[in-house]
């Protein structure tokens, strides 16, 4: 190894790396899992079900540090912007990602609501709950696909 040669690496690229690994590589994906297996748990802390308050808290910290990791993409890359399939596809999935929380707070409005206690839900219900999984299952495959292209 030639000990003259260095790989140089900028801060705000590691920043990237490191939030955009511990967002889509581990956190959401995990608040996913947590939102789909728990769900059947009895397990209310503070009268709030478990599963719910797992889901929303990893997937809170998830979009945060996703937005903090294209933060540091877009001052990284300063005017080159969204060229590559990499950079177009993670413009994809950073919007869908930051609605996936407005969609979360729509389920608040009177029309859609929470399923009655015979397990009965509204139209809009399930037109709301095809819409946050279904878009949050989509962005989750095509995070992972944007990792397996790295920066192509």
């Amino acid at each position: 190894a030639n000990p003259d040669y260095e790989l140089p690496v900028h801060g705000l690229l590691v920043a990237h790396v490191v939030c955009m690994c511990l967002s889509w590589g581990c956190l959401l994906p995990l608040g996913v899992i947590w939102a789909r297996n728990m769900r059947q748990s009895k397990w209310m802390p503070g009268g709030v079900p478990a599963w719910f308050q797992g889901h929303r808290a990893l997937q809170s910290v998830g979009v945060t540090l996703q937005f903090l990791g294209f933060i540091f993409i877009i001052l990284f890359k300063k005017s080159a912007h969204f060229k590559r399939p990499h950079e177009i596809l993670g413009l994809v999935v950073v919007i869908l990602g930051v609605m996936q929380p407005v969609n979360a707070q729509i389920r608040h409005l009177k029309c859609v609501g929470h399923p009655h206690p015979d397990g009965s839900r509204t139209r809009a219900r399930v037109v709301w709950e095809v819409l946050h999984k279904g878009s949050g299952w989509t962005c989750l495959t095509l995070a992972v696909t944007n990792v397996a292209l790295g920066p192509v």
